[in-house]
């Protein structure tokens, strides 16, 4: 029994195969995962052993601006209608149904061998490395659900199939977003809703941040000590490894109330790692060697952060929250490198369902 979703990546990936960016030799490979905020993860995920890059240090420089820099980008973007929610990627958000899952694209290392437990899917590029498996031709209707790919190299244009089922692809920004489904009025509400992110997405991410493309930019701001409790916080996902022309946001997501409060105490009160300076602004600090590197690890994830901005009763500040596959995991708010521990990290990856792979060591600290 096939997958739709894995049948429509196959198909889409081995016909553009000869035009996909060499950035994204990686891409077409498979992995599938249910997001962790609105369901429980998938099982079963091909790990393989890489070789760690050898990282002699990683200095760490406090960002200077003439004034403060304040919560960041806002956004501006219509709130969606019941039952509906955002979803971006690169510098593309789109709705749609709060029941449809979230999967990893590309076809998976074994095709499933019954129809998928959800009533839709939502896929993103994938950069795990594993074996690609075709699964055969599209499945039966009765076999089928709908989803929405963010796609690449996806051509525009509308495919029909039986029984009223319906592909349509529209380019928008640098994605192509393929909508599969026998309900027209549900695909065309799909992707009539999709939009070019402009600033900042509905969460108030920007489709790039400087702390993805550079890693030793540290926040500014004075501190999670100073902002007082914790009123809201905003999780932008971005991938470290960059892709020709594809802007780094992976996804977005918000807390709010007494889950934000929590989590913002529990960074703030997380272990500060040992042997690691603070600086003033102009001064730049250095950190150790973080016990995570070693000559190999066991992962295929490319390198993920979190980008999160914390608004409090008396302040705001922004905190990088590293999960580097084979380096660091801690956080750094520009004052102090702490620690990653399961009651600050945890409920940031359940709600922006990042990283796709999460290695070993992230994996027994949030057990």
């Amino acid at each position: 029994m096939n997958d739709p979703a894995e049948t429509l990546v196959t198909e889409s990936l081995e016909a553009h195969a000869a035009s996909a960016p060499s950035d994204a030799a990686l891409l077409g490979t498979v992995h599938r995962r249910l997001r962790r905020r609105r369901r429980a993860r998938s099982t079963g995920a091909v790990v393989l052993v890489c070789a760690a890059v050898a990282v002699a240090g990683v200095g760490l420089r406090t960002l200077v601006h003439p004034a403060d820099p304040g919560p960041g980008p806002t956004a501006s973007i219509a709130q969606p209608p019941p039952g509906w929610h955002w979803e971006s990627y690169a510098d593309v958000e789109v709705q749609v149904p709060d029941t449809w899952a979230e999967i990893g694209a590309g076809p998976l290392s074994t095709c499933p061998d019954q129809k998928p437990p959800v009533q839709g899917w939502v896929g993103r590029p994938t950069m795990l490395t594993t074996f690609l498996s075709a699964c055969g031709n599209l499945p039966p209707a009765s076999e089928r659900v709908p989803y929405l790919l963010f796609d690449f190299n996806a051509t525009a244009g509308v495919t029909q199939y039986d029984a009223g089922w319906t592909k349509e692809v529209r380019r928008v920004g640098v994605m192509g977003l393929t909508a599969f489904g026998a309900d027209d009025a549900v695909r065309a509400r799909v992707l009539d809703s999709a939009r070019k992110i402009d600033g900042a997405d509905s969460n108030g991410c920007a489709p790039t941040h400087r702390a993805a493309t550079d890693a030793v930019v540290r926040p500014a701001g004075p501190g999670l000590t100073a902002i007082g409790a914790v009123e809201s916080i905003r999780i932008c996902a971005y991938r470290t490894q960059q892709l020709a022309s594809v802007p780094p946001l992976l996804a977005s997501a918000g807390l709010t109330g007494d889950q934000a409060r929590t989590v913002g105490a529990a960074l703030r009160d997380a272990p500060m790692l040992p042997n690691v300076m603070t600086s003033s602004k102009d001064q730049a600090a250095k950190r150790p060697l973080s016990s995570t590197h070693s000559s190999k690890c066991l992962t295929t994830s490319d390198n993920e952060i979190l980008v999160v901005q914390l608004h409090g009763d008396r302040g705001d500040q922004e905190v990088v929250v590293r999960l580097a596959s084979c380096g660091p995991l801690d956080t750094d708010d520009g004052r102090r490198v702490r620690s990653l521990t399961k009651a600050s990290v945890g409920p940031l990856l359940d709600a922006v369902g990042r990283p796709e792979d999460r290695s070993p060591l992230l994996e027994r600290l949030l057990k």
